[in-house]
Order: structure tokens, then sequence, then C-alpha cells
């Protein structure tokens, strides 16, 4: 399979960023997360401090240097979410560049257009690149400092390690392996890399200490505990998610088939060495996510998706070495354009459905509650990305992202503990799905109807062959009439 050189990797980042373009202005997705890190960085940029709930110093956001970057757009008066999804869709784009290089530096060109191509028309990349979250930037930056550390450019990766930590702080698991591999082929402690990124990341290390008490999110803690009550009895819940993301379809049964040929020429083959620490990554982030029970949310995919890229298209491209492809570029290039638009209208219906979920039902019931509760009132709910971040008012958080002092009422020997919540913290509001609503009166009927009210139930059947989506409104039965 030949490419030319000049312009066909162009012309693939080209396709990349237009689909990406073509798909967020046919969707419209922005996913649930990330108006949580919004409302951090309006907050700030309105000097309401780093906070979700003003006057709660809580470190809810996964991403504090995404969120100060919004929180920039925002007070220079710029559109903050757009620009954040361009910047994603701009590290896709450098990511298919990066791993090309990677692997024809290897010597492995027909394995390189795979993985370009892969990370180009990728259905996960496609969908994360425009979800509003960091997923894609951590992503790429993490594969570009593994690499620039590999070539020994050892000033810009640890910049790049410093800016991924204040990304997202679990990519230390990336850093101590990629710099261990570093240590390991060049017998000596890479001491440069190691120096910058303590210096960029100590600065914010500092401010959470003296601002939240603690540098970790709030958030590794509540998903521990509250996965951990409901997948009671469960070794791993979410390898099953893991094995349908990864086997359950025939082009990811392929490409997981070749992710193993790829592994297996690794381990044999010399020259192929650059790529073992970055496949015990991907297992280990894995092992890491399975073993701690949290749920497997699709944006978590994304990190350590192009090293599976990698190891996919060496194996594909080992595998059909023998075959030797006759058709001319332009059918190539042809085939390339039709597997994009094909994926692109494939994923468009899904996720167009699922975000009109988003527009015609938890944004207005946030404008709703606006609307209804005053400004001192509090209201009690699971999903506070939309809904929370519509409503501008102040948020329970069940689940403990922002609210970490709810954690403890979720006894293993609570059946409801959303009940117990409701009970302990008095919320003015409260926002149920069905399911949590009947957990409630299943064990605390009676204590539940004598506090509380249903006022109003949000409802919107996406389509025809899908269940309509509910969410149930109580008021306190204490609170004044007149709203």
């Amino acid at each position: 399979m030949r490419f030319p050189r000049s312009g066909a990797l162009g012309g693939l980042v080209v396709l990349a960023v237009g689909l990406r373009l073509a798909f967020w202005a046919g969707t419209g997705f922005t996913n649930e997360d990330s108006y949580i890190t919004l409302r951090y960085a309006e907050n700030l940029a309105a000097g309401k401090g780093f906070v979700y709930n003003p006057g709660e110093q809580v470190l809810g956001v996964t991403t504090p240097l995404y969120a100060l970057l919004l929180a920039g757009f925002l007070y220079c008066g710029l559109p903050a979410l757009a620009l954040g999804k361009l910047l994603c869709i701009a590290a896709d784009a450098w990511l298919i560049v990066v791993l090309w290089r990677w692997l024809s530096a290897l010597g492995e060109t027909r394995a390189a257009w795979i993985a370009a191509v892969f990370i180009a028309v990728n259905d996960h990349f496609l969908h994360w690149s425009v979800s509003g979250m960091e997923s894609a930037l951590v992503a790429a930056l993490g594969v570009t400092a593994w690499r620039w550390l590999q070539e020994g450019r050892e000033h810009r990766a640890g910049v790049a390690l410093g800016v991924l930590f204040l990304l997202r702080w679990d990519s230390l698991l990336l850093a101590g392996l990629a710099l261990g591999e570093r240590l390991v082929t060049t017998r000596r402690v890479p001491v440069k890399p190691l120096l910058l990124l303590t210096l960029l990341a100590l600065p914010w290390l500092i401010f959470a200490l003296a601002y939240f008490g603690t540098p970790i999110p709030s958030t590794m803690h509540a998903k521990a505990v509250v996965y951990g009550w409901r997948f009671q009895g469960q070794l791993f819940p979410g390898l099953g998610k893991l094995m349908e993301r990864f086997w359950g379809s025939p082009i990811y049964a392929l490409l997981s088939v070749g992710a193993l040929l790829g592994l297996w020429h690794t381990l044999r083959e010399k020259s192929l060495a650059s790529l073992r620490a970055p496949a015990l990554w991907f297992a280990l982030y894995w092992g890491a996510f399975l073993l701690s029970k949290n749920l497997l949310f699709l944006w978590y995919l994304l990190p350590p998706l192009p090293v599976y890229g990698l190891l996919a298209a060496l194996g594909l491209a080992r595998f059909t070495q023998r075959v030797s492809f006759k058709l001319p570029p332009i059918s190539l290039a042809g085939g390339v354009v039709a597997l994009a638009i094909g994926m692109g209208l494939f994923l468009q219906r899904s996720v167009y459905e699922a975000q009109q979920i988003e527009t015609h039902l938890r944004i207005p019931l946030g404008h709703w509650l606006r609307e209804r509760m005053a400004r001192e009132e509090t209201v009690m709910l699971e999903p506070i990305g939309y809904i929370g971040y519509f409503s501008q008012r102040r948020v329970l958080d069940v689940i403990g992202l922002v609210s970490p002092q709810v954690l403890p009422l979720w006894q293993k020997t609570d059946p409801a503990p959303m009940g117990s919540i409701a009970s302990q913290f008095r919320p003015d509001w409260v926002v149920l799905r069905p399911g949590e609503l009947q957990h409630i009166l299943d064990a605390y009927r009676a204590s539940w109807e004598r506090d509380y009210a249903l006022v109003k139930t949000f409802s919107y059947k996406p389509s025809a062959t899908r269940e309509a989506v509910v969410f149930h409104v109580f008021r306190r039965r204490s609170l004044p009439m007149s709203r």
C-alpha cells in the first residue's frame, strides 16, 4: 500500500478535521460532564472562585488546566466551549501526524498509514473531539510526550508531561512509565524532564492544597464509593462493557486481533522495542479502572486508544505484508473518504438522537428550576452537568463529585442512599429519575411523602423506538407556595 508522502498526510489531516466539523455541526453534541468544567470556569471568570457552588471549595473538576483555559476565554469574552472543541479537533489532527511519524521512523510505512487512518475516522475520536471535554488533548499530548522522550527531546517532553498532569492528574501513570523507560534505555535518571514536570506541577499542587485541602479531585473517591455500592459483589463490573467496546463489532474484533498480533511482534522484535512500554501502560490503565470499579464511561477509552491503534495497525500491516495493493492512489484515497463519511453518518444518527434529549429535556428542566428556585435554595440531583449548569442554582450532588459530604451516607447496607441524603441534608428541591424515586419509595416512603411533594414531571421521547426519558421534580413541603 503506497501513498505519496507529499500531500497525502496533509490530505488525511484535512479530511479528519472536516469530518469532525461536519459531525459537530450535524449533531450539536456537547457531553454532560463538560458543563461541570464549564461551570467551574464561569464562576472563576466571574470572580466567584474556582468552585462549582460559590462558597464551597471542592475540587470536583478533574482537568484544572482545561478549566482555567476556558475561564481565560470567558474572561476575554470569547466562546469558551466552542474554542475548547476546536482545540481538541486540532489535537486529533496533531495525533495523526505523531503516530504516522512514530511508525514511519520504525520502518513500518504500511502500519503508519493504517494508524493515521484509524485516528482520522475512528468513532471514539470523532465523538469525543467535539464533546467539550479535554480527552482528545490528553490523548494527543500523552503520545507526543512519550515520543519526545524516546527521541531524547527531554526539555519538550518535560514540559509536555507537566502540562499533561495539569490536564489530567491520572496521567502520572503514563509519566512514570515513560520516564522509567527513559531510565532503562539510557541508564541515567531523566533529570531534565523530571524537573520540568515538577516545576509545572508544583504551583498547582501548592494552590490546591491551600484552596481545596487536597490536589486529588473528589471524583476519584466519589466514584469509588458510589460504584462500590452499586456493584457490590462484582469483582470487575466494567469488564463486560470493555469487552463490548473492543470485541462487540466485526470492525473492532478485527482491530483487536490486529492489536494482539501487533503486540506479539512488538515483544519478539527488537526494532519495535519503543512500543513495549506504551503497551504496558495500556494494560495497567485498564487494570486500574477495572479494579477501582469505576463505571466504564466512553471517554475513558480515549487516552490509551492511540496505543491500541499503533498495535492494531502494526498487526494488520504485518498480516497483509505479502498482499500488494495495485489500486491507484486515487482509488485508495476514495476508499478512505468513503469510510470517513460512512463512519460519520453512522455515528451522527445515534449521537444526534441523544443530544435531542439534552436539548428538549435537561436544558428546559434547568431553565425551569432557575425561574422557580430562590438563589439561596438547593436542588439535589445526580445529573449535575446540563441541569446544574442551566439552573445556575446551588446543587447537592448525590454522587459526591462536588458534594463530598454525601459520601458517608452511601452505606452498603442502605437500600436507598439518596433517601438518606435527602433526609439528612434536607434540600429544597429534588430531581429524580423513575428508578431513583422507586428506590426511595421502597425504603423510605413515609418520610419521603411527608417531606416532599411532586410538582412537575418532565418527559421526552427521542424516537418511536425508544422509551421516554423522565425526570420527576419534587419540592420540600415546608417551602412557601408563592413560587
